[in-house]
């Protein structure tokens, strides 16, 4: 990756085959809101889609698809993002479009009734998702602060509350340049670095508590098929020094077909329908899961099944072939994630929002091959050495369980 920044925006020049990609990132997520404002930051993504500047939402949709544009945004704790893809031709179009929604949103009455309701909806699929609402569970086990916890969405009552006063004082209150930064990948990005060059965007670190970290159970019982579990332990955040080596632990120990954990539990004794580890990890805090699904009967086995592997890993260790795989699998899943443009401005973006750029492949290459066993086996206690310090999860028929550790 050859990539150049300025204050407040970086672009990534790597060869394309003729399209482009660019973010707006806005430094606001549902962490930053007030109990009041719960679901405010993805109301508010929601609601500028639906009109802007001179155009209402229909006349946005139709100039987009007429310029061949996929242009979308999510929302998430730390940060909002909108994003376009366009070919190199379109891509200029495509951002000055996404900037007015950005700057000069309609946010009329009659909008915001509307998308109230999609965003009701919304919330209803959730609840229906058993990977949502198991997510949502290990978050609130490992965090106690209700600032980090509380559902991105916020609540049906919230939403319903919500007036346009509400969206346009939030806006005002955010949606500022120096809450901004933007991230251009492909070669159109260098028609756009002269509007973004430093004079719009001047970000400025927002100083945020870091989350408190607790190890509870969060268990829902709900009549399905399968029980989906998640187990996780706080971990570093996305520019820690150990976060190499929590990557390496995380792809020897779960996140590969041919690691310990999946093959216990999936190839040799078929105790899970799936199973494995992964590693999120966000500027100031991050979390290492392990997840697996499981029929309701095969609960007590599949767990005991993973603290025995949990305690095998802490006592024996891992050996050099496991590691060299790990590492392996870690190299070629950067450079598959690069192979799009869109998928090497999202990276980006969220390094930018640190204030930094993200780290060369040869440079991550180096560091996950620094790593040793005798790394992942400190990792391994200082992460998952104490039972008591691992939140549980767990959404499904559970038999009136009320308590899921002890059966590690």
């Amino acid at each position: 990756m050859t990539a150049k920044s300025g204050l407040g925006w970086g672009w990534d020049r790597s060869p394309t085959t003729g399209t482009s990609a660019f973010g707006i990132f806005v430094d606001v997520g549902s962490r930053d809101e007030a109990p009041d404002q719960w679901g405010a930051a993805h109301f508010l993504e929601h609601a500028v889609f639906k009109g802007a500047g001179e155009l209402g939402g229909r006349q946005l949709a139709e100039r987009f698809d007429r310029w061949g544009a996929e242009v979308n945004a999510f929302t998430t704790r730390d940060y909002t993002c909108f994003y376009g893809k366009a070919m190199d031709a379109k891509l200029g179009d495509v951002y000055q479009l996404v900037r007015s929604m950005i700057d000069r949103p309609w946010l009329t009455d009659d909008d915001i009734a509307r998308e109230r309701q999609v965003i009701l909806a919304e919330m209803a699929d959730a609840q229906d998702s058993a990977e949502d609402r198991v997510e949502e569970g290990l978050l609130y086990a490992l965090f106690g602060d209700e600032r980090l916890t509380h559902d991105i969405l916020g609540t049906a009552e919230g939403v319903q509350a919500f007036t346009r006063d509400d969206l346009v004082a939030f806006h005002r209150q955010h949606y500022r340049p120096e809450r901004m930064v933007i991230a251009l990948a492909g070669e159109a990005g260098r028609h756009l670095v002269p509007s973004v060059d430093g004079r719009e965007f001047r970000p400025r670190p927002r100083p945020r508590p870091i989350p408190r970290a607790e190890a509870r159970e969060v268990l829902i019982e709900e009549d399905r098929e399968q029980v989906e579990m998640l187990l996780g332990v706080p971990a570093p955040g996305l520019n820690a020094p150990e976060a190499y080596g929590v990557d390496v632990l995380t792809s020897v120990l779960g996140g590969q077909t041919s690691s310990r954990l999946w093959q216990r539990l999936r190839e040799a004794e078929g105790l899970v329908y799936s199973i494995s580890a992964d590693y999120q990890a966000e500027l100031d805090w991050g979390i290492m899961t392990v997840s697996l699904a499981v029929h309701p009967g095969g609960i007590a086995k599949a767990l005991a099944a993973v603290g025995e592997e949990l305690a095998r890993a802490r006592s024996e260790g891992f050996g050099t072939d496991e590691l060299e795989r790990g590492q392996m699998q870690l190299q070629a899943g950067l450079r598959f994630g690069l192979e799009t443009v869109d998928r090497r401005m999202l990276r980006l973006g969220r390094h930018l929002l640190s204030e930094r750029l993200p780290p060369a492949p040869e440079a991550m290459d180096r560091a996950w091959l620094a790593i040793t066993t005798d790394d992942l086996s400190t990792l391994m206690q200082s992460l998952w050495g104490q039972p008591e310090r691992i939140g549980f999860s767990a959404f499904g028929p559970l038999g009136g369980r009320k308590s899921l550790r002890a059966l590690l």
